[in-house]
């Protein structure tokens, strides 16, 4: 990880893992990605309420595991910097 992604990480995690999810996860994932599939690809087997549901879900799950990568990475790169 590199100098100014930490500083950004340490920046970021003091928001909390809630507003990370919300803005990164849902906001900035799961409404391009509903957008995309029902007007682009017009994608019909769901109805628009169910398909907005399943990808705000969606989008929650990849903001978590986006938080715990970077999480992971953060605390492996503090302890490579502590002992290093």
């Amino acid at each position: 990880m590199r100098e100014s992604e930490r500083r950004w990480w340490q920046r970021t995690r003091q928001q909390g893992v809630l507003l990370y999810v919300l803005w990164r996860g849902v906001l900035f994932f799961s409404v391009p990605m509903f957008l995309f599939v029902e007007f682009v690809l017009k994608h019909e087997r769901l109805p628009m309420w169910e398909s907005a549901a399943l990808w705000v879900v969606t989008g929650a799950i990849y903001g978590v595991f986006q938080w715990l990568t970077y999480e992971r990475r953060y605390r492996k790169a503090l302890a490579e910097r502590g002992s290093g």
